[in-house]
């Protein structure tokens, strides 16, 4: 199961792609060996959710900032060695090469540090110069009121600091992600993206309260980017708002700011205007089959990000790029699979080779593959869930992060 669930608020629309067809071997590169990532680390997990009936004690958690003791139950994962380092050719390409680490494992500091040492190694030995660190917030319903961390799955800000610190050490770019989590949405018909507070300016107003700690542990810790808004787009044109937000942003972060838009709102050119930073979750339907080759993909790709012109490319990094391992996927990329459908790697393989060719040759700032899940309990690659792409896209991933990037 996806975690969080990504549903574009309009339908589906078509790219079309018009290359000869042709057979195409994958990438050298796609056929290594993929990197392993060590034990209980891997798997995607689905945590309980406030809101959720089932586990109805789950309350708000009171969050401080500051690097302090946490709380928390949980045995100590196996100790990790010294931090990979990312290599100084790789931390000097100017687009950010990176993947989305989901975080929603709360414990101890030594869980905490454990877990984030495993994970971060096997995102530098992926040949990623960025991390981007998404992590879980809630609001209720279709007409929310509030916004607000949960104990036992959104990370405090002294949780998330040490987090960033362990992805500076090894020398990463951090982007911030706080993602507006859909578990207590759903039953109501509502996503992220639809959400219709009955007061504005109040919601902004406990999100801009919210955001406050983080943007100050993000500065105390040296990240280079926080996304201020993910896909909400029945606010686009709350430009007072957001602009309230970008200067809470500005005054306690100090670094790049960003908002991530869905694929059909960013290709559309409907975004927050007071918000500087361009992002694209990018899950545009391609309607060709599974038999596709890398170039007809490239050429959908390609067809689908010149919607907008060079200049806004240049700025725009793809916040989200991933795709279940499974048949038929193409045509709705963000339809995040079924549990009893045959694992296709090769369908994952070859749209993360073609979206990587199209992005670095249109000079986009940096891209994020999603996701890898902090919740790890499973060495078993036959047991990941669809959307992982430990074992199977990695591989890709390796070959994308080591070609020759150039960001104009």
């Amino acid at each position: 199961m996806r975690a969080p669930i990504r549903i574009p608020a309009t339908a589906s629309r078509a790219v079309a792609a018009t290359v000869a067809a042709a057979v195409l071997l994958v990438t050298a590169g796609c056929a290594q060996m993929a990197p392993g990532l060590p034990d209980g680390t891997d798997a995607i997990v689905a945590a309980p959710q406030s809101g959720d009936p089932a586990h109805p004690q789950l309350t708000p958690q009171p969050q401080a900032v500051g690097i302090g003791p946490e709380e928390g139950a949980g045995s100590v994962p196996s100790p990790v060695g010294p931090p990979s380092q990312v290599p100084t050719p790789v931390r000097n390409i100017p687009a950010d090469l990176g993947i989305n680490l989901y975080w929603h494992t709360i414990g101890s500091n030594a869980v905490v540090d454990a877990t984030a040492g495993r994970l971060l190694n096997y995102v530098v030995g992926l040949g990623a110069n960025s991390v981007a660190i998404a992590f879980p917030i809630f609001t209720d319903g279709v007409h929310p009121t509030r916004v607000y961390g949960t104990s036992g799955i959104t990370p405090s800000p002294a949780q998330l600091g040490r987090i960033i610190a362990a992805a500076k050490a090894r020398g990463l770019r951090v982007m911030v992600r706080p993602l507006l989590d859909e578990a207590n949405l759903l039953p109501s018909g509502a996503w992220r993206g639809s959400i219709a507070p009955p007061n504005v300016d109040g919601w902004f107003a406990s999100y801009r309260a919210f955001l406050d700690p983080y943007f100050a542990v993000a500065k105390a810790q040296d990240a280079e980017e926080f996304v201020v808004g993910t896909e909400l787009d029945a606010f686009i044109n709350s430009a007072t708002q957001w602009r309230q937000v970008v200067a809470d942003g500005q005054a306690r972060f100090g670094g790049l700011i960003t908002y991530a838009s869905t694929w059909n709102t960013w290709d559309h050119a409907q975004v927050p205007s007071a918000v500087p930073g361009v992002g694209v979750d990018a899950y545009p339907p391609v309607h060709l089959p599974d038999s596709a080759t890398v170039d007809q993909l490239s050429a959908a790709w390609t067809a689908w990000l010149k919607n907008r012109p060079a200049s806004v490319l240049a700025q725009t990094a793809i916040q989200e790029l991933g795709i279940p391992a499974q048949a038929g996927v193409y045509a709705n990329p963000g339809a995040w699979g079924g549990a009893t459908a045959a694992i296709e790697p090769q369908v994952q393989v070859n749209w993360f080779t073609a979206a990587c060719d199209s992005a670095r040759a249109l000079h986009m700032r940096g891209l994020y593959f999603w996701m890898l899940d902090s919740n790890a309990n499973t060495a078993n690659a036959a047991s990941y869930p669809s959307g992982s792409f430990i074992g199977r896209g990695d591989s890709a991933i390796k070959t994308c992060f080591s070609q020759g990037w150039s960001h104009s």
